[in-house]
């Protein structure tokens, strides 16, 4: 009998373990949770900073808070104004970093030596590698 490896999904961090991944990691959605690290921001702030029409980012705005990571307050009866929920009993976390923002090239090269150890895989082509989406998820203790 021959042992068999486990399919790609299958392996840690290949498959999506919640919504809260799945919504964290498109591009227009990265967007949104980055521009909101810096600061609360209004429907057409962010309409003017993603490019995205207003349907596509009331779609994306209620997907991210949907999945918790965003929630909105009304500036007033026609806008509304967004911001990162941190709420204090966490079901998951998101962290995004990108080289142009942490140019360490060390640090870079650290968190994929740290990856490597936890996964067990080979991170290939690493500097090619322009960001990266890590996701934590908690126990429900």
């Amino acid at each position: 009998m021959t042992k068999t490896q486990p399919s790609p999904k299958a392996r840690v961090g290949r498959a999506y373990p919640d919504e809260t991944l799945r919504a964290a990691t498109h591009p227009t959605r990265q967007t949104i949770l980055k521009t909101l690290q810096e600061s609360d921001r209004s429907t057409t702030d962010l309409e003017q900073l993603t490019g995205e029409n207003r349907y596509n980012l009331y779609h994306h705005l209620a997907i991210l808070e949907q999945t918790g990571l965003v929630g909105h307050r009304l500036r007033d009866s026609r806008s509304k104004e967004f911001f990162l929920r941190k709420p204090s009993r966490r079901q998951s976390a998101v962290f995004q970093v990108s080289r142009e923002e942490r140019p360490s090239t060390p640090r870079w090269e650290a968190f994929f030596e740290a990856l490597k150890a936890l996964t067990g895989e080979e991170i290939l082509r690493t500097r090619h590698v322009s960001g990266a989406t890590v996701v934590l998820t908690y126990t429900g203790e």
